[in-house]
């Protein structure tokens, strides 16, 4: 803790990552703790011209977060879930997965296509017809494009939300950018960049996105406070979909999806992993008690991945990781 007696919240710089360390902030200030941000520009942050498997994943907007708790510069750390590794260094825990934010995807157009009268029941129509142009820097992303129109061309896009959409709208050739819903609505910039959520039932959203989570050193004297925060429903939903892609041995080179939700009184496990030319995906259902069993939901969405291809879905993905 500081000489000022506030907690401090490791977090990057951007205006999101700013508004969720606030929140987490404000949440800690609800139970009697001041905090203070303590700001750290990432790997991640710092290169930009990049896809992100190109230049070393997600890890990369983690690990100058990580140092500084080792160091003891900050007590926490502020992360969006789906920026973290599946598996989590030994040295640190997560004490809290905030109850989750939306977890779908959100396509913004181009101002060029605002009149298009481009809706949610008809979005997917739209992404059949014609060459479309679109900024991700996801594969998983460019791998669900793809799969709905062969002819559309994924151009990489890295940078702060901010910096992304200024982007679009500066672009001559982009039809659209994807980004995640809850960083939108967290910033409140729906209204002045209208778009289209691409629905989790078709467009499969990455691992515990919308998931904010906090980490801290694993012998922290703040682990019982933090833990206050946390959200059962939502730990034990990405205890799924993190646990699927540990169990694949996933990393930013493998395009993988997977969403765990409520489906009326049970709950539901989607999962799909890519290659360029083939695909293996799962859904599978269970009660509440079983979904706590969180390793034997895992098993069971692996021997359904298997059953669906996945050998062949790996090796490919091995084979164009060698050349």
């Amino acid at each position: 803790m500081s000489t000022s007696g506030k907690l401090r919240i490791a977090t990057r710089g951007s205006a999101l990552a700013l508004w969720q360390s606030h929140f987490i902030g404000q949440k800690l200030q609800a139970l009697g703790h001041d905090y203070e941000l303590v700001i750290i520009q990432t790997t991640g942050d710092r290169v930009q011209d990049r896809f992100l498997h190109e230049i070393g994943g997600k890890g990369l907007f983690v690990k100058e977060l990580e140092l500084a708790l080792r160091e003891g510069r900050a007590d926490l750390a502020m992360h969006s879930l789906k920026d973290m590794p599946a598996v989590t260094a030994s040295e640190f825990a997560i004490p809290a997965f905030m109850k989750r934010h939306s977890p779908a995807d959100y396509l913004v157009l181009h101002e060029k296509h605002r009149g298009d009268g481009v809706v949610e029941s008809s979005v997917q129509t739209w992404l059949r017809n014609g060459q479309r142009r679109i900024a991700s820097s996801s594969l998983r992303r460019a791998h669900l494009l793809k799969n709905i129109n062969p002819r559309i061309t994924i151009d990489p896009i890295r940078g702060n939300v901010d910096t992304r959409l200024r982007k679009l709208q500066e672009s001559t050739d982009w039809d659209g950018i994807i980004l995640a819903e809850a960083s939108l609505d967290r910033l409140s910039l729906k209204d002045k960049y209208p778009g289209i959520v691409l629905s989790p039932s078709w467009f499969l959203p990455s691992p515990s996105q919308g998931v904010l989570a906090i980490e801290t050193i694993m012998d922290s004297a703040h682990i019982a406070l933090l833990a206050k925060l946390d959200d059962p429903e939502t730990r034990m939903a990405v205890a799924w979909e993190r646990g699927v892609l540990a169990a694949l041995g996933g990393d930013c080179t493998m395009p993988f999806a997977g969403y765990a939700h409520k489906s009326g009184s049970q709950w539901e496990l989607n999962a799909l992993v890519m290659s360029e030319k083939s695909r293996a995906s799962c859904s599978i259902m269970c009660g509440y008690d079983d979904f706590k069993n969180a390793s034997t939901q895992i098993q069971r969405a692996m021997d359904e991945l298997h059953r669906h291809g996945l050998r062949g879905v790996l090796d490919e993905l091995k084979s164009l990781k060698k050349s």
